[in-house]
């Protein structure tokens, strides 16, 4: 048995070996001959060859490698209240705000898909002087709302996980904060807050660090809910 010039493959079996002959396998070469095919000998008590684990072979400019980094900042709301300082959140909403007016910034529209039972909610947007890109995703499903802001560095790493309930009602106080200050007389000033919702609270805070604040109302019809948010 053996392999012709015309590059056909014959073994023989016999003895409990397998001899095979193919033009390019790695083995010894035959000796004797003008060709240069190649013979090799397989025992029936050898292990069984088996393919180690395949391995991208990707590579070049689209080769990124892993999307989520060894190590990513997760924040749950607890770690957010003890970190954030509203200070910061309008100093870097006002600053967003002015990219954004300039074209430099860039904020889309909010989008939803409809499931059974609830509904999906994306918004994203670039914010160059901030150093990043993100985008903000909030489920709405058995009278339960849950925020993950999700930030990417400017080169596409992912930076942090972030739990948005707390971060965003700092933010909608901050954008309140940011327009009262341009818009404000610079004088003591009565605010009037109309609802006293999770929210009501970081709209105060955030107004009371761009004003001089004289006295502050709150309207709401529930007199329970009033008088538990003007003593808290």
């Amino acid at each position: 048995g053996g392999v012709g010039p015309s590059g056909q493959q014959a073994e023989r079996v016999g003895g409990g070996a397998v001899a095979s002959a193919r033009r390019g396998q790695r083995s010894t070469r035959a000796r004797g001959g003008c060709c240069d095919w190649h013979v090799s000998i397989r025992w029936a008590s050898w292990v069984p060859t088996v393919p180690g684990p395949m391995r991208p072979t990707l590579s070049g400019a689209d080769v990124t490698g892993a999307i989520l980094p060894a190590v990513t900042l997760v924040l749950r709301e607890a770690d957010v209240e003890r970190v954030i300082q509203m200070d910061a959140v309008i100093a870097a909403v006002e600053s967003a705000m002015r990219e954004l007016g300039s074209g430099i910034a860039q904020n889309e529209p909010r989008r939803r898909a409809f499931a059974p039972g609830g509904m999906l909610n994306v918004m994203f947007a670039s914010f160059p002087g901030g150093g990043c890109t993100g985008l903000k995703a909030y489920t709405v499903a058995a009278g339960r709302v849950r925020f993950l802001v999700v930030q990417f560095g400017l080169d596409g790493s992912l930076q942090a996980l972030i739990e948005g309930d707390t971060m965003g009602a700092y933010r909608t106080g901050a954008a309140s904060a940011v327009a009262v200050r341009a818009l404000r007389q610079h004088k003591a000033a009565t605010v009037a807050l109309i609802g006293a919702g999770r929210q009501a609270a970081t709209q105060a805070v955030a107004s009371s660090r761009v004003l001089d604040i004289k006295e502050q109302l709150v309207l709401r019809r529930d007199p329970a809910h009033r008088a538990a948010f003007c003593c808290g």
